[in-house]
């Protein structure tokens, strides 16, 4: 997973050079052509007067209308050479084939960099590129971009209006925020980032100059980080709120650039900014690329989790990460050290991307698209899916490509997840991500993730609790806006509200209902993976496929109220949630599960005696590792409770009676409180 820190010699945060041993130093050679960085593409021109760099979106369709950036880097090595070399840059011209010119507007100058917009529509007939001509005309360089296949959505599968979708919830300040959507829009809206949970939030606005219909990416300023909430713009001055994304800020630094033979100098590094993080594990991976020039004390490859995903209690990080160790010098010569932050799946909007993220090279790689070729297969034969949705993942199967070489990589990891992207907002098609196993199955070692807490997002906590004796309706200052437009709450001119709740049969109004808003920091609630057990009127005691008898220690006689007023909601990330009436969250069987993973133990059946034909546990020659989320629902009471979707069972499967060699996950939903 990108973005990398690149080090050489001196460990800092985004691609800052440092050389051992200066006087080795050679001269740094310019990347030609186009390459693939950060959700966008740079095609770089090289000529006598310096570098232009031209950025666009990496999702670019035939007769798309796109915006992007251009940067002039002009030579020199005093000012009047820079200054008369960046005049020459900005003279030459950029023409799409058949001689169409590109239109540019000049948008910043800061200390010899030019940065420009420019606006065109791809051709429909030609593929797309780029010739850079000079003010007389004349040709210096072409370069072809590159493109991915049309594949038309029926707009009778195609969902009309899901807004905007954060493609990465945790990222490095040194890449850019991506906005998702399936609006064709010929402007990229403006977002505002406002700290959360600040007694005086710094506000941040910014807009994109590199956009497609699909995407928009956001630079962001320097020094960035902490959770952010994302709002999105409106017109007409309001605002409305998208996500929380995670800004992670990483400074390291080397004591010392020359060393001798055995010597050694400290090398240091400090995050911040996954501080109440909700996604967990973030991990930072060092790895020493040249081991005969240097070495690392700790090992010269190696990972640290930074965020107290190993807690029990599933307390995240407090405060920032800080670690040190030695560097041993082997031999004079230039040393790069690449740092690389990884986050978890439930971090990324389109897991595909999760998991190519984690593909190290081409073989696996490639290995991860057939894996992801015979998932669509499986999808379509397994879903009972309409005619336009079968239709248009089969055409994505069929156009997924392949890396030739190791040059191609971040090409072809950045084609197939906007190849995907589309399916985040089909209706038949966004279950897709989660059905993928044998994609999954590619990587074992990141399927021991479901053990590690996952901390509830604070919008998952998007509920409040009305009293309608009191007539006073509680809930938290983040979520305000957005319980308010749930409850189509109103402001009266005296200023109190009116609210509408559903009990089941009707809507209810209420009247001059009193606002008490916690302005009090947001404290996460635990949930694990997957998981559901199902509850009716009485507690289901029978012995399942995966439970001895020793599991299933519960009074049969326990009695499950269900409260009779309820809401059902589905928010615009697909999050399930049920809202009760005159009902309070309770612990319905004290003794069970506190959430934590069971002891290794072989793995049972329910399956016939071949001689009395008496049912009888089996075992199945697999290992288990079993977690219960502790059971928590609304039942009838006072006030107002949400169950959200969770999972309340993860289940992992192993080869070995010690639980070593992981198999399999399985995860099971239903809906729970938290009490």
């Amino acid at each position: 997973m990108k973005p990398i820190i690149l080090m050489r010699g001196l460990l800092l945060f985004n691609v800052i050079l440092f050389f051992a041993y200066p006087k080795s130093i050679a001269q740094s050679s310019v990347i030609t052509g186009t390459v693939f960085e950060k959700e966008q593409s740079k095609t770089t021109f090289n000529t006598p007067n310096g570098t232009i760099n031209v950025y666009l979106p990496d999702d670019i369709r035939s007769g798309d209308e796109i915006t992007g950036t251009v940067t002039m880097q002009p030579k020199g090595s005093d000012d009047a050479q820079q200054t008369n070399n960046l005049n020459e840059l900005l003279a030459y011209n950029l023409y799409l084939p058949n001689d169409v010119p590109i239109s540019t507007n000049t948008i910043k100058q800061n200390e010899g960099l030019t940065h420009k917009t420019l606006s065109f529509k791809v051709p429909v007939e030609t593929a797309l590129a780029f010739e850079l001509k000079t003010k007389d005309n004349e040709s210096v360089s072409i370069a072809e971009i590159p493109t991915l296949p049309t594949v038309p959505i029926d707009q009778a599968v195609a969902e009309q209006n899901p807004g905007y979708l954060l493609a990465k919830k945790v990222i490095s300040n040194s890449e850019p925020i991506v906005l998702l959507t399936s609006n064709a829009n010929s402007n990229s809206p403006h977002i505002v980032l406002k700290e959360h949970n600040q007694t005086e939030p710094k506000t941040i606005a910014l807009e994109s100059s590199i956009y497609s219909p699909r995407k928009s990416i956001y630079n962001l300023p320097q020094g960035l980080s902490g959770i952010y909430t994302l709002s999105l713009e409106l017109p007409d001055g309001t605002v409305e709120v998208i996500d929380l994304v995670n800004i992670v800020n990483i400074d390291a630094s080397i004591g010392k650039g020359n060393l001798a033979k055995g010597e050694k100098t400290t090398l240091s590094m400090r995050v911040t900014g996954l501080e109440d993080c909700p996604y967990r594990p973030v991990q930072i991976e060092l790895v020493n690329k040249t081991t005969s020039i240097i070495q690392l004390e700790n090992g010269n490859e190696q990972l640290f989790p930074i965020d107290n995903s190993d807690n029990p209690d599933g307390f995240s990080l407090s405060e920032p990460f800080e670690t040190s160790q030695n560097v041993i010098g082997e031999t004079p010569g230039n040393f790069v050290i690449n740092s690389t932050l990884r986050i978890p799946e439930s971090a990324y909007i389109n897991s595909v991307q999760f998991y190519l993220d984690n593909a190290d090279d081409t073989e696996q790689l490639n290995a991860s698209i057939n894996a992801l070729k015979s998932d669509i297969n499986n999808y379509i034969n397994d879903n009972s899916l309409d005619t336009g949705t079968s239709n248009y993942l089969s055409q994505i199967r069929n156009n997924l490509p392949i890396a030739d070489n190791e040059n191609d990589v971040s090409q072809v990891k950045s084609q197939v997840v906007n190849m995907l992207n589309p399916l985040l907002t089909m209706n038949m098609a966004k279950d897709f991500f989660i059905q993928m196993g044998s994609l999954k199955n590619m990587y074992p070692e990141l399927a021991e993730h479901n053990e590690i807490n996952q901390l509830v997002h604070p919008f998952h906590n998007l509920a409040g609790e009305f009293n309608a004796e009191t007539n006073i309706l509680s809930l938290n200052a983040m979520d305000k806006e957005l319980l308010l437009n749930y409850l189509n709450a109103e402001q009266l001119p005296n200023g109190y509200y009116t609210i509408i709740l559903n009990d089941g049969q009707q809507q209810q109004v209420y009247s001059d209902v009193v606002l008490n808003v916690d302005d009090s920091n947001m404290i996460y609630a635990v949930v694990y993976g997957n998981s559901g057990l199902e509850l009716s009127k009485q507690q289901d005691t029978s012995v399942t496929d995966t439970e001895t008898e020793e599991d299933t220690d519960v009074d049969e006689e326990t009695e499950i109220i269900l409260p009779d007023n309820v809401t059902d909601f589905e928010d615009k990330k697909g999050l399930k949630y049920k809202f009760y009436k005159d009902a309070e969250c309770k612990r319905l069987f004290p003794d069970d599960s506190d959430g934590k993973f069971s002891e290794c133990r072989p793995h049972y059946t329910l399956g016939k005696n071949e001689t009395t034909g008496e049912l009888e546990l089996k075992p199945t020659g697999k290992y288990l590792k079993t977690n219960y989320e502790p059971i928590n629902r609304c039942v009838k009471g006072e006030g107002f409770c949400t169950e959200m979707e969770q999972i309340v069972l993860t289940q992992m499967f192993y080869e070995d009676k010690n639980c070593k060699r992981l198999i399999s996950v399985e995860t099971h939903k239903d809906f729970r409180c938290d009490n």
